[in-house]
């Protein structure tokens, strides 16, 4: 006995009609070629043309997947076993093609992954020799062409559900998980780009002691994951390209609304988090923390011009060499030039015009201020501008990893309440069922 596939139905079918297989092939989109290899048994037509081929030939999926049209005889006398027998062989091969389309995609799914990878650390390189403008640019153009693959990849495997279809359920299933995939894939993608404005030396070796950049990338995947909940999925939903069950449908309502409930409220204590941070990265805020003040010019001079002495007196050492006869001999002149570059040399002026001259180690001294009346020079402030801003940037990098933590913490009491939601409305849905039978026999009765 012939085996019965899809192709040798599909041969039979377009014979009957009198088609050819170039003009079967023009019909759904694909060539003459493609439509023989069908018939010929080498590969399966693509999910996604399976309602198409039916309604061409005015059958059903089932019968399609079945290989063979429905005898009515068979269906009017056969057995329960026969009838589940066929049933079963038309959902396996079924949940075959689905499983066949879901590893392509997945390995597609990879290979945009990659593009991005690589220009990522294409773009890493450029940053490091030639700056951050060259490198943001071109990690921008491996990311959006790693986008765009991706949403040409989900177009092609994304099923159009039909009502009609007997493996309804399924197909919603299949489409929920290639636009999971392809959303997290699109968030994922688009927050990469804040990671190439560190050099490569920042990226592999210090990337997590750069609390700042971890925490802009956690708000920017937040507010990615917002736009789409809110504002992509609506629209797909809209135009029918997700159809969704009534227990999906309100798993969903309640997820939109639990997620604009948090949005709000979140986003008041990350404004509040954000006021904060505006204070304590301001350098005035450690001004006092990091300033020396000094009553006299005479006190102000003896404290820095001494600590510059002593640094000199410690340099002395490594200046003694041995000369011709192997005698050790200090370099003077040697010394005294290496003394000179790391020397400063400033005045302060009063209110007269007479100038105090001063001397301290070079960096000693990155900000100044004092008041001064007639001759009389005090409240001398000697401010350290770099401890300053290494405060800050320390204070910007706790903000950072504390941001990362608040909307983690912010994602994972999302995640249960709307398990826990989905599990309560499966459990209605299951009741609903249970109920049903006793009210159709009351209503019998």
């Amino acid at each position: 006995m012939e085996k019965k596939t899809i192709g040798k139905l599909i041969s039979v079918l377009r014979k009957a009609n009198g088609m050819t297989q170039q003009e079967l092939g023009d019909k759904l989109f694909v060539s003459g070629k493609t439509v023989s290899r069908w018939e010929n048994d080498e590969y399966a037509p693509e999910i996604s043309l399976l309602p198409a081929i039916a309604e061409i030939f005015g059958i059903t999926t089932d019968e399609l997947l079945r290989g063979e049209r429905n005898n009515p005889e068979r269906e009017n006398y056969g057995t329960e076993e026969t009838k589940a027998k066929q049933k079963a062989k038309s959902e396996k091969q079924f949940d075959l093609m689905l499983d066949k389309k879901l590893k392509k995609y997945t390995a597609l799914t990879c290979v945009s992954a990659s593009i991005t990878v690589i220009g990522v650390l294409i773009a890493l390189l450029f940053r490091t020799f030639y700056g951050w403008g060259l490198g943001l640019t071109l990690t921008a153009v491996f990311v959006v062409a790693a986008e765009v693959c991706q949403i040409v990849f989900a177009i092609d495997a994304f099923i159009k559900p039909n009502e009609d279809n007997a493996n309804l359920e399924k197909v919603i299933s299949f489409n929920e998980r290639v636009l999971n995939v392809s959303a997290w894939f699109g968030i994922l993608n688009l927050t990469i780009p804040i990671y190439s404005m560190l050099t490569l030396r920042q990226t592999v070796v210090h990337s997590l002691g750069y609390g700042t950049f971890p925490g802009l990338a956690a708000v920017q995947f937040v507010f990615l994951y917002i736009i789409y909940a809110l504002v992509i999925r609506k629209a797909l939903v809209k135009r029918g390209l997700i159809v969704s069950g009534e227990v999906d449908a309100q798993a969903n309502l309640y997820n939109t609304k639990l997620l604009k409930k948090m949005i709000l409220i979140c986003g008041i204590i990350a404004g509040v988090l954000s006021g904060v941070l505006h204070i304590f990265i301001s350098p005035h805020f450690y001004y006092n923390m990091f300033t020396a003040t000094y009553n006299t010019v005479e006190e102000f001079k003896e404290h820095y011009e001494s600590e510059y002495d002593e640094w000199c007196n410690e340099q002395k050492e490594y200046y003694w060499i041995k000369n011709e006869q192997g005698e050790l001999v200090f370099d003077q002149e040697a010394y005294d030039d290496y003394c000179a570059l790391r020397k400063d040399v400033g005045y302060l002026e009063d209110a007269n015009g007479h100038a105090y001259e001063y001397y301290a180690l070079s960096d000693s001294i990155t900000g100044l201020t004092y008041e001064r009346q007639g001759n009389k020079i005090w409240n001398i402030q000697v401010f350290d501008m770099d401890d300053t801003y290494a405060c800050v940037q320390l204070v910007k990098d706790c903000f950072g990893f504390v941001f990362v933590l608040y909307f983690g913490v912010c994602a994972v009491i999302y995640k249960s309440k709307t398990d826990k939601n989905k599990k309560k409305v499966l459990a209605g849905a299951d009741e609903n069922k249970a109920e049903k039978p006793e009210f159709e026999e009351l209503a019998a009765e």
